[in-house]
């Protein structure tokens, strides 16, 4: 993972099988994804290529970005809108509605600890209505499709003068009848750098 500024990179590399990895890109003007295979990607590719607010607002991967919008106050965000509180994982959090600047049809959730205020999940939410039939039995049988991705931050500990989350977990699930998907990427983070001058061409899949 690395950021600067409004610019941000992850790449989860899982060695040599079909699968091999995911990565994911944004220069501060366009986003950049890699392939499952020559010209083809993986759903969660698919899903960030649809919604690329994700990473053109610097939401995906949170505080542990350079890009998150809460960090420049001065700069131009989303609508923000309180919601309420829910527990969460046994403890009570703060629930925020982000609307980003540009649109979009994502439902989007922040979630802060009550007590530490540390950002502890976001979930993107998208529902489409089951296409319309006339035949009564069919309707019956209909289902929608929905698109959900969560992010989980946890394990919270001092790197330098940033209380930062060492534990970083992504789950896409795509709730659909004919092809539904249930998937989870698990990050622990044991190396933090601050302060590095990069090369913005590290930010450009398609310049590597």
């Amino acid at each position: 993972m690395a950021s600067q500024g409004p610019m941000s990179l992850i790449g989860l590399i899982f060695g040599q099988q079909e699968y091999a990895n995911e990565k994911m890109a944004f220069n501060g003007q366009k986003l950049t994804l890699g392939e499952y295979r020559p010209g083809v990607r993986t759903r969660f590719g698919n899903f960030l290529l649809t919604h690329d607010v994700v990473l053109r607002e610097g939401l995906l991967a949170g505080t542990l970005s350079t890009a998150w919008p809460f960090y420049d106050t001065n700069g131009s965000k989303g609508k923000v809108r309180y919601l309420g509180t829910k527990n969460l994982n046994d403890r009570k959090a703060y629930i925020l509605s982000y609307e980003p600047r540009s649109g979009g049809n994502l439902d989007i959730k922040l979630y802060f600890d009550a007590e530490t205020f540390q950002h502890v999940r976001t979930e993107y939410q998208q529902e489409f209505a089951a296409p319309s039939v006339t035949r009564p039995d069919k309707a019956a049988r209909q289902k929608g499709t929905r698109f959900k991705l969560t992010e989980d931050f946890s394990d919270f500990r001092r790197e330098a003068n940033l209380v930062l989350p060492h534990n970083y977990k992504i789950q896409l699930t795509i709730d659909t009848e004919s092809d539904p998907l249930l998937q989870d990427w698990v990050v622990t983070l044991s190396q933090f750098l601050f302060n590095k001058t990069l090369d913005a061409k590290q930010f450009d899949l398609t310049a590597q």
